[in-house]
């Protein structure tokens, strides 16, 4: 769909809050994760690819260590 600039400060919940008004597709459909090409690096024997889940809508990007680089997938 194309790129977006998030802070790391942004809760999960201003996301989606973001998503509904980019999506129109209702807040409690949202299934947000993420996968970091980091993470990726360094388990690539173990786990490679690992998708890591934003469940707790209170917490921020930060919290779930997501950085600049990382990929946010939305699913719904």
């Amino acid at each position: 769909m194309g790129f977006f600039s998030l802070t790391e400060s942004m809760t999960i919940q201003k996301v989606k809050g973001f998503l509904l008004c980019l999506l129109k597709v209702p807040v409690a459909q949202l299934l947000l994760s993420y996968e970091s090409p980091k993470v990726a690096q360094q388990n690539m024997k173990s786990m490679p690819g690992r998708e890591i889940e934003l469940e707790n809508d209170q917490q921020s990007l930060q919290f779930y260590s997501v950085e600049n680089g990382d990929c946010l997938l939305v699913r719904w």
